[in-house]
């Protein structure tokens, strides 16, 4: 579990698994920070099936606190291209 905050203010709780990624939004800590602009969030829900890299997304948010669901139900071609490509730009 990993705990970090973000450019702009977003405050991330993140949980990564080689299958799943959950991460929690809380768009309040931007509103009382010195940013460009405040993007708030007062009711979201949507989804997503990512056919390309086999995964599932869920968004949802209501008045500033919501979260980020991601499941990944296979590993792609195409995604062990692009994670591969990543790693070598860590690299350098």
């Amino acid at each position: 579990m990993k705990l970090s905050r973000e450019k702009f203010g977003y405050l991330t709780l993140s949980w990564e698994d080689k299958e799943m990624y959950i991460q929690l939004r809380n768009d309040w800590a931007q509103l009382f920070g010195r940013y460009n602009w405040n993007d708030f969030c007062l009711i979201e829900i949507s989804g997503e099936h990512d056919v390309m890299f086999g995964g599932l997304e869920l968004n949802c948010c209501l008045l500033g606190l919501g979260f980020h669901l991601r499941y990944n139900y296979k590993f792609t071609d195409e995604m062990k291209e692009i994670l591969e490509r990543v790693k070598k730009v860590k690299e350098k």
